[in-house]
């Protein structure tokens, strides 16, 4: 699979320009199916990684991801991903995996090397998404994009990290991304 040139500079960074103290950020409650959330220190407002299910429970595989965002800091509801943000921030790509019926392969528009895995997970028969942090099997949790500390900065993604359980051990895990250094960025 050919990896294109990544972009990090518009990742995660359109809604809007202030800081939010570390410890400050809402973890998303009562969302069924929640997949993964992604977060920004520029504000609250947190996109949702939603697993798409017809009304009898079952996957809709032709479209499995559902994403949007809810703004914390007004209404608190959820709204929609703009077409702006899909393409440059947090859209992602979806295709059935190879040789397996109910697996997905997951990228981000922007961050395309970094592979998730839409799959059921062998301990609980429930779908998750998987990816590699630090070399190990993770099930993800959620992401935090760190952005400049200054007004010119604040379209910068200083770093990324990326949150998830180890499968075989069930500890939590981090691993942090420098996007200023692309090779840094292991599948």
């Amino acid at each position: 699979m050919a990896v294109g040139k990544i972009i990090f500079l518009p990742l995660f960074c359109m809604l809007s320009v202030m800081d939010t103290p570390p410890g400050e950020y809402p973890v998303p409650q009562g969302i069924s199916d929640l997949l993964f959330y992604v977060q920004r220190s520029m504000n609250i407002n947190t996109i949702i990684y939603q697993l798409r299910t017809d009304k009898k429970g079952a996957l809709i595989s032709e479209n499995p991801v559902d994403y949007y965002y809810i703004n914390y800091a007004h209404k608190k509801e959820r709204e929609e991903v703009s077409y702006i943000q899909k393409k440059l921030a947090y859209g992602i790509s979806v295709r059935k995996m190879e040789g397996k019926s109910d697996a997905f392969i997951i990228e981000f528009q922007s961050v395309r090397k970094k592979i998730l895995i839409l799959m059921r997970s062998p301990s609980d028969n429930q779908y998750h998404v998987f990816v590699h942090i630090n070399g190990r099997t993770c099930r993800l949790e959620k992401i935090f994009a760190q952005m400049g500390d200054h007004f010119t900065d604040q379209l910068k993604v200083k770093s990324i990290s990326i949150y998830g359980t180890d499968m075989e051990s069930n500890s939590k895990l981090v691993e942090v991304i420098n996007p200023q250094d692309p090779d840094s960025i292991q599948p």
